[in-house]
């Protein structure tokens, strides 16, 4: 399993959430030493699908292994995570995957690749004008390499803002405004207001410069989640795209209610397991409510029985599963 960087927790709840997931991230360590060990058996590639890119244009990036021996290699993963990806300073590599174990077999002469569409919009990447360092690495191995791009900074995206109470609403309005901000979510508690806020005419990661550290704002952060990844290899398996590509949690830290947000609806069944870190079922279905809103897919999750602590929230959609990191804050 892999934990993600989420909105946080801050003070003595941050250092114990930034405890769990070192803690989380070393057992990873741990398992893939097998592999990278044996990984120089195999070779990985990055690509994009251009070398310069307009503004506000979609990035595709390939991460591709090959097995150039004359030997069948292995390496191991989750059902829906394996290659990664680095943008600049945005790591796709810290999210959740599911905990289920698989073995990637690599026949010889085989080879597996792994595509990403990244939005601008929907990323707020890139955050600066210029050359950008793209790095694929299938994590726990010696599996890296690099290709630079050329895009300017994209001038909108996501941000998760919380307000420490009792802040009102009016008192960042003017915040808002300078960011141009539109409302997407948001929760009200005791604790403040939480709500994600697509913003346009600055850069994401400069409106956190500028407001980050605000005595208005608990947390002021980019809300960037990684898209779905198409899947080709060599046995002629036709492309196919992560139907189930988005899977948020807001707000997270959650402590009553929070917004499981799974992207696109199917006709499929649906399934919500949420896992604490032994591995265990400590909940499953729909939580309180299912919503369709539109072509959107969300529920509301009542979190008010869960004890504090890191939990891991999946959703099965047909043999499809994809994982994020909740957590229940006190």
């Amino acid at each position: 399993m892999r934990l993600s960087r989420i909105s946080g927790l801050h003070n003595r709840k941050g250092r114990r959430f930034t405890a769990a997931l070192a803690a989380a991230k070393a057992v990873l360590t741990v398992a893939m030493l097998p592999v990278h060990l044996a990984a120089a058996q195999v070779s990985l590639s990055v690509s994009a699908d251009k070398e310069v890119y307009g503004y506000g244009e979609a990035i595709e990036v390939t991460v591709a292994i090959t097995n150039n021996t004359a030997a069948p290699f292995t390496l191991i993963g989750s059902t829906s995570c394996q290659a990664e990806f680095r943008f600049d300073d945005y790591d796709s590599f810290p999210r959740v995957c599911t905990a289920d174990y698989v073995e990637i077999r690599f026949n010889p002469g085989a080879w597996r690749g792994w595509t990403w569409t990244l939005d601008p919009a929907e990323m707020g990447l890139p955050g600066s004008d210029g050359s950008h360092a793209i790095v694929g690495y299938y994590p726990g191995t010696e599996l890296v390499d690099t290709v630079f791009v050329s895009a300017p900074a994209f001038l909108g995206g996501l941000l998760s803002v919380s307000t420490a109470a009792p802040v009102t609403e009016e008192q960042i309005a003017a915040v808002k405004d300078s960011l141009n901000a539109v409302v997407l979510y948001d929760f009200n508690s005791e604790h403040g207001l939480t709500e994600v806020w697509r913003v346009h005419g600055v850069t994401v990661d400069s409106a956190v410069a500028r407001w980050g550290s605000d005595s208005r704002f608990s947390s002021f952060e980019p809300w960037r989640h990684p898209p779905g990844y198409v899947l080709t290899h060599r046995d002629g398996v036709a492309p196919r795209r992560d139907e189930t590509s988005r899977l948020s949690v807001f707000p997270n830290p959650c402590s009553k209610e929070c917004l499981v947000d799974f992207g696109t609806h199917d006709s499929r069944a649906t399934q919500l397991i949420v896992y604490d870190m032994m591995g265990r079922a400590v909940a499953s279905g729909p939580g309180t409510t299912v919503e369709t809103r539109g072509t959107t897919g969300q529920w509301i999750l009542d979190v008010s029985q869960f004890a504090y602590g890191i939990y891991l929230l999946a959703v099965q959609q047909g043999n499809r599963t994809r994982s994020t990191l909740l957590v229940v804050s006190e």
